[in-house]
């Protein structure tokens, strides 16, 4: 997924943790709505 190539590993994890919900809080520009778009589409993708 193209989307991923940005993220650090510790948005990966958020990305990738399927087992529960997720919060993530960091400051502006930190890529929060990027991680969460990608979380959002590997969760589709999994179906």
């Amino acid at each position: 997924m193209e989307l991923m190539e940005g993220l650090s590993e510790e948005q990966k994890e958020a990305v990738f943790c399927f087992e529960r919900s997720v919060c993530l809080s960091a400051g502006a520009g930190s890529g929060k709505t990027r991680a969460l778009v990608a979380r959002y589409l590997a969760i589709i993708e999994r179906g």
